[in-house]
């Protein structure tokens, strides 16, 4: 097994933990600072080992799509009250994962471009 091999699936079984850990923490501690940094963290892990050179433009227009997306569901919780505060939970705590995750793309793509300047 090569060392890339295994970076890649710590990456993806760390991409799986971040959304059940998004989910859960949504439902039962939706306000959490603490498990929010984590998620971001964890999401900064999946943006440095699993995004290559090559996915970079169509995971940062997918990540800011599913930011965009979940910021807009959570305006929906507002109207639709039988959702409870757990949906907004896990928007927030999703949010806060891809959030990290998009981070080292987006700051690789600005320097390519800053560099080829």
């Amino acid at each position: 097994m090569t060392k890339a091999t295994t970076l890649e699936q710590i990456g993806s079984w760390v991409f799986i933990a971040g959304i059940i850990i998004s989910i859960l923490i949504g439902i039962m501690a939706p306000t959490s600072n603490l498990w929010m940094a984590i998620l971001i963290a964890l999401g900064l892990i999946v943006g440095i080992v699993n995004v290559t050179d090559k996915e970079v433009d169509g995971f940062i227009l997918a990540s800011v799509g599913l930011i965009v997306g979940a910021a807009a569901l959570i305006n929906l919780t507002a109207l639709l009250s039988f959702l409870g505060g757990w949906f907004e939970g896990i928007l927030n705590m999703f949010i806060s994962f891809v959030s990290g995750a998009i981070f080292f793309p987006a700051l690789r793509r600005i320097y390519d471009i800053a560099r080829n300047k």
